[in-house]
């Protein structure tokens, strides 16, 4: 059977959820998958429990909401978003979320190399916009890179620090003035038309709020994965849900 096994990770801003081990299944034949939970029990003992039941899914945000997942949706730095009330066995603290999103750290590269060859998938026009979207930002994390370069670890945390503190809601979402304001206290330089259009990519619900998770990753780049691992495990217990949103 042809399927692609990929680990991922709980965005979450509960540490403990954030460091759940997690592997999944993507299988080719009928575009399902299946996720499951590594649990260590005693010093010993480690059983492999259903984290997600295997069925088809489909995007529940972004550009492709409502599209079932395909081959072209497994790599590394992708979400895969859910409906936590779709599985009832979710930890509580995941469940209390509307929606469920892993982010995959890891991928059988090999195998979906070979299978991606093997597949012809239709480019439509999501797929070319979220192609454009991804220049857009990786042209403005160039124009930034010389800035960043030498406070890049700093400037991460400070600005995690700073969000938070605008965050009065406490749900991770903020409007365009505070991001604005965010790029002058922290001196980066991004012109009006670029801002505009990180702007337009980011709020594609046009609700006028955008997660400063999500925002930061969008200019400021993605943090490797492999680091965020060593981090979450290197960081003790205590401290990691604060420091979970510098790293997302």
């Amino acid at each position: 059977m042809k399927q692609i096994q990929f680990d991922c990770r709980i965005i979450s801003r509960n540490g403990r959820d954030a460091c759940r081990e997690l592997v999944g299944f993507f299988f080719i034949h009928d575009q399902s998958l299946t996720i499951y939970e590594y649990r260590q029990f005693g010093k010993n003992r480690t059983n492999v429990l259903p984290f997600i039941k295997k069925s088809t899914y489909s995007h529940q945000c972004g550009r492709r909401k409502g599209k079932q997942y395909q081959l072209g949706d497994f790599y590394i730095g992708a979400n895969l978003t859910f409906l936590s009330s779709d599985h009832l066995r979710l930890p509580e603290s995941i469940k209390e979320n509307t929606l469920l999103i892993l982010r995959i750290t890891n991928i059988d590269q090999v195998a979906s190399d070979d299978l991606r060859t093997d597949s012809v998938q239709q480019e439509d026009d999501t797929t070319r916009q979220e192609a454009n979207d991804r220049l857009v930002f990786k042209a403005i994390q160039d124009k930034l890179k010389e800035q960043l370069h030498k406070r890049g670890v700093r400037i991460l945390t400070a600005m995690g620090k700073y969000f938070q503190q605008l965050d009065k809601e406490r749900n991770g979402l903020l409007d365009k003035a505070d991001f604005k304001q965010a790029l002058k206290v922290f001196h980066l330089e991004m012109s009006e038309k670029d801002f505009e259009s990180s702007w337009l990519i980011l709020n594609e619900n046009g609700n006028g709020r955008v997660d400063y998770g999500e925002f930061r990753r969008a200019i400021i780049g993605e943090m490797n994965e492999y680091r965020k691992s060593f981090v979450r495990k290197a960081i003790p217990q205590r401290k990691k849900s604060n420091y979970l949103f510098w790293i997302r």
